[in-house]
């Protein structure tokens, strides 16, 4: 298999994005043949291994593909079109915090068209629309060791996701308050 991160910024160390904006940037993986391996995709626009920090910036247009998917053989997965944080199984405990900026208008060919946020996800006074994906359009929150989302005087709106969660799809159990 093969894995293609981050068209706009890759960090592999806790991230600090302020006052910033990340546009417009792309990451693609073309499918592979069935047994050969895992094509991944992530990260279309901020992929971040150990937590981050985003201040008053946005994150917008931005787009992970995986031309020759094929969703019945699962030969490719394409993962966050805007963010994604934590994406490695080694990263227990990373924190994503998004205050006073914007996720918007950034596509997945899979899973999470605007944030995907592996464990705990703290958001206020942001907002997340205009995203697509065939699952989580807005934002997907997967749990692991006891995380947990909590979204404060935030608006999720007008995401679109073709089979589940237009807005919010939380993977697996966990709470969002």
């Amino acid at each position: 298999g093969q894995t293609a991160d981050a068209g706009g910024l890759f960090s592999l160390s806790p991230a600090k994005v302020y006052y910033s904006t990340i546009a417009n940037n792309s990451v693609q993986m073309n499918a592979g043949t069935i047994g050969s391996g895992p094509y991944v995709a992530i990260g279309g626009g901020l992929s971040v291994k150990y937590g981050a920090n985003l201040l008053a910036s946005t994150i917008s247009g931005n787009r992970v593909a995986c031309p020759g998917a094929n969703l019945s053989s699962l030969n490719a997965f394409c993962l966050a079109g805007g963010v994604i944080d934590a994406y490695s199984p080694s990263t227990d405990g990373a924190v994503l915090s998004i205050a006073y900026s914007t996720v918007s208008g950034n596509h997945s060919d899979f899973l999470g068209g605007g944030v995907v946020s592996k464990y705990e996800l703290n958001m206020t006074q942001s907002t997340i629309s205009g995203n697509s994906a065939l699952g989580g359009g807005g934002l997907v929150q997967k749990y692991f060791s006891g995380g947990s989302a909590t979204v404060y005087n935030s608006t999720v709106a007008a995401n679109i996701a073709t089979y589940v969660g237009g807005g919010i799809f939380s993977y697996t159990s966990g709470p969002i308050t």
